[in-house]
C-alpha cells in the first residue's frame, strides 16, 4: 500500500511521517524507497506486503484514518536485484 510519495528534498517530512505511522500501524511493515528520476528523486512510503491487489485493498480499508490522509492505494513495488 502506497502511503506517501514526495520529493527526496522532503526527507525531514518523511521521517516525521514515519514516526507517526509507526505509532499507528505495525512499524515492521513500513518501508521507504527511493526512485531516481531525471526531474528529481522521489521518496515513497509503503505499508505491508500482500499476495494480491484484493488483499491489499482489504488491508487499506483497515488503516487508521490518519494514514489515509494522502490517499493511499494498492501498488506493486518491484524489488531491486543486485
Amino acid at each position: 500500500i502506497q502511503l506517501l510519495s514526495t520529493g527526496a528534498d522532503s526527507a525531514n517530512y518523511v521521517e516525521s511521517f514515519l514516526a507517526n505511522a509507526s505509532r499507528l500501524a505495525d512499524p515492521d511493515a513500513i518501508r521507504v524507497y527511493k526512485v531516481e528520476r531525471k526531474e528529481g528523486d522521489r521518496l515513497g512510503v509503503i505499508y505491508g506486503d500482500y499476495p494480491s491487489r484484493m488483499a491489499a485493498s482489504k488491508a487499506l480499508q483497515q488503516l487508521p484514518p490518519q494514514l489515509k490522509a494522502y490517499g493511499p492505494y494498492p501498488r506493486q513495488v518491484r524489488r531491486l536485484r543486485n
